[in-house]
């Protein structure tokens, strides 16, 4: 972690150990936490004062962690996209989850995802990508992902509350 308020020549104002291992492809600041993932496939989420990793989702997808984006509107959950085409909702910060596990649901775009950004809809996230096959995507209410699959593990008649539109 490195520190541009710092005078000296070297900057670095504390390292993040025991975390990623190979590239890391995507790095988001927020609120003194840094998150970040992968070619290792999991999600870390760092505490940038003290320089060490608070929680983790380890192989949330089958395939290399291209980009995370942080909810604006529910704290503690984060959207992956990967290399296989999925998109993921997750909690990293669930204080009942298995540390090791992020809790998580997600859906498939047509190609890999070449652009992806959230945007805050009222009390709802909107999830907006593009597809390396020129598809716009667009999914509203995406935050309500996990409480829809949380629903349906209780109740298998349960309907979606999210939609997507190609």
């Amino acid at each position: 972690i490195w520190d541009a308020r710092i005078s000296q020549r070297n900057k670095c104002t504390g390292r993040v150990t025991s975390a990623a291992t190979g590239a890391v492809y995507s790095l988001v600041h927020r609120d003194g936490q840094l998150t970040f993932s992968g070619a290792d496939k999991n999600v870390f989420v760092a505490d940038a004062r003290q320089a060490r990793v608070v929680s983790s989702g380890k192989r949330v997808s089958k395939y290399e962690v291209t980009q995370v984006l942080l909810s604006p509107s529910q704290e503690g959950m984060c959207y992956v996209a990967s290399m296989d085409h999925q998109v993921i909702a997750g909690m990293y910060s669930n204080p009942n989850a298995n540390k090791s596990r992020l809790d998580r649901d997600g859906f498939r775009g047509d190609g890999r995802w070449i652009g992806l950004d959230v945007y805050q809809d009222g009390d709802d996230d909107t999830l907006v990508g593009v597809t390396e096959s020129g598809h716009l995507y667009t999914m509203r209410h995406a935050n309500r992902m996990l409480q829809l699959s949380d629903k349906n593990n209780d109740d298998k008649t349960a309907s979606s509350s999210s939609s997507v539109t190609r």
